[in-house]
């Protein structure tokens, strides 16, 4: 019996949590399902056709078209975005609203599950363990709202990715590739700052330590009278100071991480983007293509690279907060011991 109520525990993974995540969604409120599919559907149509309106009316002058069906055609792509803007917005407010607010429905079911478990469950190092991580998430009710947010935004790059790199590799398979092979090496270099950072953010908590010991003691009732009697003002004001100096130091290098990935993905943007243009500029040099078209893929490739790094930002989120979902489906699945409640119930019988 053991093994198996540990066994739900941990057999899990992101498309179960995400499973649960949805049904929890859809017991709370199911608005934010339906908005967030208008989200993901009026984003792919607005972005697409700001893409394509510049084009449009690139083509609209060359053929030299009538002022009436100049403007018709300008203003039916401006009220498409208009109407798709409102409708992104609109919903994606609502999403952040209330998304934040299903730690709530989280909270409920996790106590009631409290509730149920045997005094033998709550006696479990590994139930405390997860109790701890629980409450932890509930708390910070951000964590979930990124989850839920990043699912619309996965949706749309997946979509837009595919659809996209389709249509600039209808012209030349080397141009996705081009992009992608700029996009891998972007990954590497920010995995590397990533490892970086979390080894300076951790001496930056050692500091951090020091300086609220120090703060601690220092307002304490028993160890602040002898602080004062002895005089050690002096010596604790250097180590505060040397902390706050070691952090400062720290700091430092974090901006100086973060000033590197950005000159890096600066860099690696301009040289995809270059290639680009050279090559459809030479496509229209040699009449393969018109301007118009030239506009149109311009922004295509553009709109591929960053959906290719969001897609890639939004993965990173959901597999990171995904242990954090993980915990509070774990508790929800834990199958208490009710051989031992029955035995509570008969002995208060």
């Amino acid at each position: 019996m053991k093994i198996h109520r540990w066994s739900v525990l941990y057999n899990s993974n992101i498309f179960k949590n995400l499973l649960f995540n949805i049904k929890a969604l859809v017991e709370w409120d199911f608005k934010i399902i339906i908005l967030q599919w208008l989200y993901v559907i009026s984003s792919i149509i607005g972005t697409y056709a700001i893409i394509k309106l510049p084009a449009e009316l690139i083509f609209c002058l060359q053929e030299k078209v009538i002022m009436r069906e100049y403007i018709f055609i300008l203003g039916k792509n401006i009220f498409i975005i208009l109407v798709c803007n409102i409708v992104c917005l609109s919903s994606h407010q609502y999403v952040y609203r209330n998304s934040g607010t299903l730690s709530m429905h989280y909270s409920r079911k996790c106590f009631n599950k409290l509730m149920c478990l045997s005094y033998e469950d709550m006696e479990k190092k590994e139930i405390h363990e997860l109790l701890g991580n629980v409450w932890h998430v509930l708390r910070n009710n951000y964590i979930i709202r990124d989850y839920i947010l990043a699912i619309p935004e996965i949706i749309i790059g997946s979509v837009c990715v595919v659809w996209y790199g389709y249509i600039i590799s209808s012209m030349n398979v080397f141009i996705p590739f081009m992009v992608g092979i700029t996009f891998i090496f972007s990954s590497l270099f920010i995995s590397k700052i990533k490892m970086k950072y979390i080894e300076y953010h951790s001496n930056v908590n050692k500091y951090s330590r020091k300086t609220s010991y120090i703060s601690r003691i220092s307002m304490d009732s028993i160890i602040g009278k002898d602080v004062r009697i002895f005089n050690m003002k002096r010596w604790l004001i250097k180590e505060y100071d040397e902390a706050l100096l070691g952090m400062d130091r720290i700091y430092n290098k974090i901006h100086n991480l973060f000033f590197e990935r950005a000159i890096f993905d600066s860099g690696m943007l301009t040289i995809s983007e270059s290639f680009c243009y050279l090559f459809f500029s030479y496509q229209v040099v040699e009449q393969k293509i018109t301007i118009s078209q030239f506009v149109l893929y311009v922004g295509i490739v553009r709109q591929f690279s960053d959906y290719l790094k969001n897609l890639s930002n939004q993965l990173q989120t959901i597999i990171t907060t995904n242990t954090s979902i993980d915990y509070i489906k774990r508790l929800s699945c834990f199958e208490e011991n009710i051989a031992s409640n029955n035995k509570v119930a008969e002995l208060r019988n």
